[in-house]
């Protein structure tokens, strides 16, 4: 009998030290726990901004996690939420049903109540949430609203279901030229030859025929048609064939601090045109 005891005393421990619990630690999210994305700079206010969520369902207790934008300065070690009018409206409904529906306010760095609880760690961004959960459904039946409130106005809002639908997010690679505007090596690199240069990444793309983003800096393409000129050709080729996009440059771009403020307004006019 004793054994047991002892027995269900271990596993009951066992079970707690396994609990999600709320860490202020980003990595203790899984992707499986994604939600979403949101739009970052659409908030109406200079702080409030979602740019993802997470959420996570664990026996009877409900883990959601937001990832601001703007709640924090790295440079100067502010916490731009700390003493701020600013709230957070989560609404949870399955169908017609509204399963939760509460206001927090999140100025402080933790609270814990009743039945809930949050965490706010500022480095990271980072408001975690802990709330009772008795709703007997599945994540994927689930349909979550929030609402931040900046100084009694909405100034973000997310809305996502629970379904994996919006797990994962779009990224592009570019690979990137850059030099001076004289004969490089850049195009086919250094001996030996065969182990570097962009020609090894042109291979790649035009093997596979996956498409791959080039940027070649202003003073890099007049370069490769004075001294490479089958470079560009190559390129040019590569777009009609699907594996090149070309991210096109201006001459100078915005990265001649000897310039005057004339030229260099000019080069970033002209990039963000031919882009």
């Amino acid at each position: 009998m004793k054994k047991s005891y002892l027995l269900i005393f271990l596993t009951t421990i066992c079970f707690q030290l396994l609990a999600f619990e709320l860490e202020g630690n980003p990595k203790s999210w899984n992707k499986e726990d994604f939600i979403g994305f949101d739009k970052v700079g659409d908030c109406k206010s200079h702080i409030g901004d979602i740019s993802s969520v997470f959420t996570r369902i664990e026996t009877d207790k409900l883990f959601l996690r937001i990832t601001f934008d703007d709640m924090y300065s790295h440079k100067s070690k502010v916490d731009y939420f700390t003493d701020e009018d600013i709230q957070v409206k989560l609404t949870i409904t399955t169908g017609n049903t509204k399963l939760f529906d509460n206001v927090f306010e999140i100025d402080k760095t933790s609270k814990n109540e009743a039945f809930f609880s949050f965490l706010r760690t500022p480095e990271y961004n980072l408001f975690e949430m802990k709330i009772d959960w008795s709703a007997e459904q599945p994540r994927e039946n689930l349909f979550f609203n929030i609402e931040i409130f900046h100084n009694q106005n909405l100034v973000d809002e997310f809305s996502a279901d629970g379904s994996e639908d919006y797990r994962g997010g779009n990224a592009a690679f570019v690979h990137h030229g850059n030099q001076g505007l004289t004969y490089t090596e850049v195009f086919y690199g250094q001996d030996p030859q065969e182990t570097s240069g962009f020609d090894e990444i042109l291979e790649v793309h035009q093997a596979t025929l996956i498409p791959g983003n080039f940027h070649m800096s202003g003073t890099l393409m007049p370069a490769a048609e004075w001294h490479n000129p089958e470079f560009n050709d190559w390129l040019e080729s590569g777009v009609d064939e699907g594996y090149v996009a070309m991210l096109t440059s201006a001459l100078g771009q915005h990265m001649m601090p000897f310039l005057q403020n004339d030229m260099n307004n000019w080069s970033v006019s002209v990039e963000t045109d031919m882009v």
